[in-house]
């Protein structure tokens, strides 16, 4: 089941990106949404660093697991663009074709 999950964290990072290739704003709205559903948590939960830690409760472990996919998809967006931005020359048609950049 952790392979199955593991693969489906990567092919939601490339979907993610090809998302933020097609609307820069699209996808800034989901990075808005998350920040502010973080400060959130930070700023009104009792006990946020509690929260975030696997204290044994169910929450708090679907929390600390949910953050950790975000920020890995969110690495791997980051990543994507960066090795788009200087690809060496023969790769780059087929980067625009798989991404339609």
């Amino acid at each position: 089941m952790h392979y199955l999950g593991f693969a489906i964290l990567i092919v939601s990072g490339f979907a993610a990106y090809w998302f933020r290739g097609r609307t820069r704003f699209g996808y800034g709205c989901l990075e808005i949404a998350a920040a502010i559903g973080l400060m959130i948590i930070a700023v009104f939960h009792p006990e946020p660093g509690r929260l975030l830690l696997s204290n044994g409760t169910a929450f708090g472990t679907y929390l600390s697991n949910a953050l950790s996919y975000v920020a890995s998809v969110y690495l791997m967006v980051r990543g994507l663009d960066n090795v788009g931005s200087d690809l060496p020359v023969r790769w780059r048609p087929t980067w625009a074709r798989l991404f339609q950049r």
